[in-house]
């Protein structure tokens, strides 16, 4: 009985450390997509200084790029907690057998 709980327990760590590489796998893509975001950002930024834009319209373009930014985040957010939750409910799943 120990040997099958041992190769269960083996079988649950190796899901879980492929689950969690995943899991860091898909947080350095969306990280460097939000760099590259941020690096778009500042060259329109950077545009709209050298185009002598009024204040006004340059706080609007900002406000704007800071509202994508930020609903892209949640995004983000929500979607590394349902994944969370996924693992969780998997490895409880797992343990109560």
């Amino acid at each position: 009985m120990t040997g099958q709980n041992d190769r269960l327990g083996g079988l649950v760590e190796k899901v879980a450390i492929w689950l969690i590489g995943a899991l860091v796998s898909v947080s350095c893509y969306l990280y460097i997509g939000t760099q590259d975001r941020i690096n778009e950002i500042d060259t329109k930024v950077t545009f709209l200084y050298q185009d002598k834009v009024s204040k006004t319209d340059l706080r609007e373009e900002i406000n704007r790029l800071h509202a994508q930014i930020h609903h892209q985040n949640e995004s983000n957010k929500s979607d590394i907690i349902a994944r969370i939750d996924m693992l969780t409910r998997f490895l409880v799943k797992e343990n109560t057998k």
